[in-house]
């Protein structure tokens, strides 16, 4: 199998050198506000949002790891930590981000921990937030807030909790599934006697 994806040609071009600098993008759906954060310094102009660097005067205040591309059925998962006061990081934590989109883009800018980005970043996470922790303050009263993140969307906004026959039929009219399981379970809850 060929994994094929969209990609810039100036930015394949970039990352095809022997040395570039990598930069993630990430924009989180944060209930009350867009969180909008990449790996450099400064701000990144991007997809219609303003992008903060978490490298600040030289000291890093996030970090992302995101999960190698496999295949199968099983959810990858990203984590996402964000440094700082306990107290603050405290109060941004919010039960109702689960399910929130998180979005992360792949990239390269012309400078280690650079601002100015070669070609247009790609897509390559695309999820939903599966829960948050607050590990307890180390030295200095700072932790990190870590945010984990399923890939693809989350499980309640395809599905329904129930899915009846009537739902099959709307979708496969000709699909008799339902109707052969209802007599498959009558029959085993009362086989025939000879």
């Amino acid at each position: 199998m060929e994994l094929k994806r969209d990609i810039d040609p100036v930015l394949l071009a970039e990352i095809s050198k022997p040395a570039f600098y990598p930069v993630s993008l990430v924009r989180i759906d944060w209930p009350d506000e867009m969180i909008e954060l990449h790996t450099g310094a400064g701000e990144i102009e991007f997809d219609g949002g303003t992008f903060a660097g978490t490298l600040i005067n030289g000291e890093n205040f996030g970090t992302i790891t995101v999960p190698s591309e496999a295949n199968g059925l099983r959810a990858t998962e990203l984590s996402l930590t964000l440094y700082g006061p306990y107290e603050e990081l405290l109060d941004r934590m919010n039960p109702d981000a689960t399910g929130r989109t998180v979005t992360v883009w792949a990239g390269a800018t012309t400078k280690a921990g650079g601002n100015v980005l070669v070609g247009t970043p790609y897509e390559a996470f695309l999820g939903a937030i599966s829960g948050d922790m607050l590990p307890a303050p180390t030295s200095g009263n700072a932790t990190g807030l870590i945010i984990r993140a399923k890939s693809g969307p989350h499980a309640r906004v395809k599905g329904a909790i129930t899915h009846s026959n009537e739902d099959q039929q709307a979708t496969y009219p000709t699909d008799t599934f339902f109707e052969r399981n209802a007599r498959a379970s009558a029959y085993r809850a009362a086989p025939p006697k000879w």
